[in-house]
């Protein structure tokens, strides 16, 4: 069981909001009763790069890596949310383009595109290694 921040803040989340929850969990007592997630949910991403050119996260999460620390050493897991789409629920950038490069634009309506950036993505998670 866990926290969603899509339930509280929708496309608002920032990390403060996300770290807070988390104590909150851990201070509660909750993660004494199999609450252990915090899931970061849409609206975190910004465009891709890095070594990977995975989704990188926005200004509303200047340190993902320290906010993802921090969650574990409350004893909590962080989870992250992923759309194969072009574009998410929020219309943030999504899992897929239909350039090669990564392109996106804000588009209404969610399609996929041709081109998959899940093992992008994915290793750009890994590499922040506390994501995962």
């Amino acid at each position: 069981m866990g926290w969603n921040s899509w339930n509280a803040y929708h496309a608002t989340v920032t990390g403060d909001n996300v770290i807070h929850a988390a104590r909150a969990m851990a201070s509660s007592g909750l993660i004494n009763h199999g609450w252990s997630y915090i899931n970061i949910d849409d609206a975190w991403q910004a465009e891709r790069g890095g070594e990977f050119m995975g989704i990188q996260p926005n200004e509303k999460f200047p340190d993902i890596q320290k906010m993802c620390d921090e969650i574990h050493a409350l004893g909590l897991k962080a989870g992250i949310y992923s759309t194969p789409w072009t574009t998410s629920y929020a219309k943030y950038i999504g899992g897929s383009s239909d350039d090669p490069d990564g392109t996106w634009t804000k588009v209404s309506g969610r399609r996929m595109g041709a081109i998959s950036f899940a093992v992008n993505d994915a290793k750009q998670w890994a590499a922040w290694e506390s994501i995962i």
